[in-house]
């Protein structure tokens, strides 16, 4: 019987499952969402009530579910698998949910950051594939960042790291400003229901009040002098804090996943160029900046370690990474 392993992306309201083998190859995956009076009980019961609903899945196919690897959207002591808390649901601060996963499921589970579990995956089947130093951060609603350091993934203390959204960049005025707070899709979205938009711009047309990043990338793949304008902008902050980044941990590849990169070439190009004329000397031309694989399940890499034996590793050999995979 072959090992599948099942994926759970968690941390809001909104859940993402993916069942499939080590290899990133899906056999089944399903989306739902919770509603937010539910809480963080009700989180528990959907994800729960799923795992069944895979493992017949995963017989169906001649297989059976050998792991669980949780994203969780969150800061996670990695060690414990203990979630230490949310900014969107209460009450799961310091809760356990490696110890109540694998007691509910009867299955080995770990549970991550789900930018750490990107990270990997990214690194294991994406754009980090064959890499040793390789960085990875998401720019969605918020900005996240993940490293894998000489083929470990870097836990630091275990509370998770790399929190490049709250790293600094440039603001208004020569102000320092979080990564974040510039550069998420939150962060542009408000910026463009409260900017005065110019009248020859085609986002003028649409109501501002709900403009969303979508509008955005429309009006930029239209070439609206405006929309660039802000993705110039934009780029130039997010390049700052890259070129902090290489300074710092030298990697080969850094990858940019989330709802932003969606931009594709008119937001990488604007970062290769940006940050190549920032970064110190002694490291242009030495590292790529590339698109996270959008169609590779991330988290499902993170929990399926994976040697040339084809046995599963402990978690010692997952916090050594995959120095010795194939």
């Amino acid at each position: 019987m072959s090992d599948l392993f099942l994926a759970v992306e968690t941390g809001g309201t909104k859940l993402q499952f993916v069942l499939g083998d080590a290899q990133g190859c899906i056999v089944q995956r399903s989306r739902l969402s919770v509603a937010r009076e539910r809480g963080f009980q009700g989180i528990l019961e959907a994800v729960t009530a799923q795992v069944p609903l895979f493992s017949a899945a995963a017989a169906q196919n001649g297989a059976r579910i050998a792991h669980i690897g949780v994203g969780f959207g969150g800061p996670v002591d990695a060690r414990s698998g203990c979630v230490l808390g949310s900014m969107q649901i209460s009450g799961w601060s310091d809760f356990p949910l490696k110890t109540y996963l694998e007691e509910k499921t009867g299955l080995p589970v770990r549970v991550y950051n789900d930018t750490d579990a990107a990270t990997w995956g990214e690194y294991r089947l994406g754009a980090g594939r064959g890499t040793r130093n390789f960085f990875y951060t998401n720019i969605g609603s918020g900005v996240g960042g993940g490293a894998v350091l000489n083929g470990q993934l870097y836990l630091a203390q275990g509370r998770g790291s790399m929190e490049f959204g709250q790293s600094y960049t440039v603001g208004a005025a020569d102000t320092a400003e979080r990564v974040e707070a510039l550069c998420s899709g939150w962060a542009v979205e408000h910026c463009l229901r409260q900017a005065k938009i110019p009248p020859a711009s085609v986002l003028s047309a649409k109501q501002q009040e709900i403009l969303t990043c979508q509008d955005w990338a429309e009006a930029i793949r239209s070439e609206d002098a405006y929309a660039c304008a802000l993705l110039d902008r934009h780029a130039y902050r997010f390049s700052v804090g890259l070129s902090n980044v290489i300074a710092l941990l030298d990697p080969e590849v850094l990858a940019i996943g989330g709802g932003v990169a969606l931009l594709g070439e008119p937001l990488l190009s604007r970062l290769r160029t940006q940050t190549e004329r920032l970064v110190y000397g002694i490291y242009r031309g030495s590292y790529r900046i590339e698109t996270a694989n959008r169609r590779m399940p991330c988290r499902l890499a993170f929990c399926a370690c994976w040697r040339k034996k084809r046995r599963h590793c402990s978690e010692s050999d997952f916090d050594r990474g995959s120095a010795r995979d194939g």
